[in-house]
């Protein structure tokens, strides 16, 4: 019988993100992946390596990056690095609009609310300033 093959239902703006190893790199592996899934993310096995692709919008990275963070396992730190850095959760363009949309919000607020750099936020703050 062939296993059935998971695959997102959209992805539309959904780069995946390369997973090497989870299973070689993490202690309770089957908390991490049920993690990953509760979120709405798609987690699928690349072949039959050790490889894994991960398909989460902006709101799942999130999601997993603060669940990750806030768990008391020291093993899945790396995971929330890897997302944080493979996937740019806001591009510039994003930003600018948040911010014209929002002209009273801080620098402060827009790096906690994006977890985007305080130089990109300041890039950001002063291009809307010249508009």
């Amino acid at each position: 019988m062939a296993s059935k093959k998971i695959t997102p239902k959209t992805t539309n703006n959904i780069a995946p993100i390369a997973v090497r190893a989870l299973a070689g790199r993490t202690v309770d592996t089957f908390a991490v992946k049920a993690l990953i899934r509760e979120t709405g993310a798609v987690l699928t096995r690349k072949g039959r390596s050790s490889n894994w692709l991960l398909f989460a919008d902006k709101a799942q990275m999130r999601e997993i990056v603060t669940q990750v963070e806030q768990s008391d396992q020291p093993s899945w730190q790396w995971l929330a690095k890897l997302i944080r850095e493979k996937s740019q959760l806001y591009s510039y363009n994003e930003l600018l609009n948040l911010v014209t949309r929002n002209p009273a919000i801080t620098i402060k607020q827009l790096v906690a609310m994006t977890d985007c750099t305080v130089t990109e936020a300041r890039k950001v703050m002063d291009d809307v300033l010249e508009l």
